[in-house]
């Protein structure tokens, strides 16, 4: 049997990657392998650098170089090289996770020795839409997002589908003013949506054109009109924890029900929210819910338009509807108002209220609801502690 030069060892079978190698079974490096990057944040590649002192041994074959992260048991292949001059190689990473490296010497039988070497990798919290990636869903399907992670995303159209499953991802606009737009649908079952619009989205054959929210995600300070789904939910349909904050629901249309938004087997809460139904369009109901669980909270709102709100019985039982403005006040809780919430412009979509609105200042009275000046709750987007800019 071949020996490597100057090295005598007991040779012990390993397998890498599905390709058998003999390993010596020293238990330190047997050369010195360094490794340096200059990293500060990755937003597509990384670079990191190896390098390791000349070796030489008897019936060369290849240098083997590869990795794995740090916590995983699996080693993945990188590359081979034939050449015996080989010190140094250059890799390129596109997550943020830490890394072991090892780079090996083999002959012609394939024993190997091997040398070891960690690195860690800078943690990427942050990217930004489009000046690194240039989608929300590109950059919400990256490795280098995740949990507690966060998308920031600058004014502009946006036709991908994004669909925010998986992980606990804070995506928000950059301006609170000029609003970034979405011309898809959204899937939400986990994170945070915050400052956009979604409109003119169709989706035939689904529930919520313009958003399907669910598990325990929350959408808030977004505006999304001009909706249509063939099912129910024309701009948004809501189940399980599902939230929605300080948002305004303009002139969406589903074929079954909620034309605005439709919430069913939901114990999530609906809070500070603006839904109006408008023209001479054939609208159905604007707000409906169905099979709601104890522990939904409908606080805050306006309905304006349309046939207004719709529930079944058990519904009304477990569900608090209150200190909102809806036609029908009488049959949810004792704070609902109903009449004109006197809105700045219906016709040119300014959904401000004016200062003898019956809106302004009735919202509930808890001090966690007050708006930002410090006075109790306005219904609707423009209310609260977070409200709609």
């Amino acid at each position: 049997m071949r020996r490597f030069f100057k090295y005598a060892h007991i040779l012990i079978f390993l397998f890498s990657c599905d390709v058998p190698t003999k390993s010596t079974s020293n238990m330190e490096n047997i050369f010195d392998l360094s490794i340096h990057h200059d990293i500060e944040r990755i937003t597509g590649k990384g670079t990191i650098n190896l390098k390791w002192d000349p070796m030489s041994v008897e019936d060369f074959s290849h240098f083997r170089i590869e990795r794995k992260l740090f916590n995983d048991s699996v080693w993945t292949f990188i590359k081979d090289s034939a050449n015996p001059m080989l010190t140094e190689f250059e890799d390129k990473i596109e997550d943020d996770e830490d890394l072991l490296y090892r780079v090996g010497i083999m002959d012609a039988d394939m024993n190997v020795l091997w040398s070891e070497k960690s690195v860690t990798i800078p943690k990427t919290k942050f990217i930004h839409v489009p000046d690194e990636i240039l989608t929300p869903s590109e950059a919400f399907s990256s490795p280098l997002i995740d949990d507690k992670d966060t998308i920031v995303v600058k004014s502009g159209l946006y036709e991908n589908e994004l669909s925010m499953i998986g992980k606990t991802v804070y995506i928000k606009s950059f301006s609170e003013q000029d609003l970034p737009v979405f011309s898809s649908r959204i899937i939400i079952n986990e994170g945070t949506l915050d400052g956009f619009i979604i409109k003119d989205v169709k989706s035939d054959y689904f529930n919520g054109g313009g958003i399907y929210l669910s598990g325990n995600g929350i959408v808030k300070n977004c505006i999304i009109k001009n909706n249509s789904s063939g099912r129910n939910g024309g701009g948004v349909f809501i189940k399980e924890e599902g939230s929605l904050y300080n948002s305004i629901l303009f002139n969406n249309q589903s074929s079954l029900e909620g034309s605005n938004i439709f919430i069913q087997k939901s114990n999530g809460k609906i809070i500070n929210n603006t839904f109006v139904l408008f023209g001479d369009l054939s609208f159905g109901k604007n707000v409906s819910v169905s099979e709601l669980k104890d522990g939904f909270l409908f606080l805050n709102n306006i309905i304006e338009g349309g046939k207004n709100f719709s529930s079944d019985s058990l519904s009304r039982i477990v569900a608090k509807v209150d200190y909102s403005m809806l036609e029908e006040s009488t049959t949810w809780g004792e704070n609902n108002i109903s009449g004109n919430p006197l809105f700045m412009s219906i016709t040119s979509e300014n959904f401000h209220l004016l200062p003898e609105s019956p809106c302004i200042n009735s919202g509930h009275p808890d001090q966690k609801y007050f708006n930002q000046n410090g006075s109790r709750n306005t219904m609707g987007a423009y209310g609260g502690p977070d409200p709609l800019k």
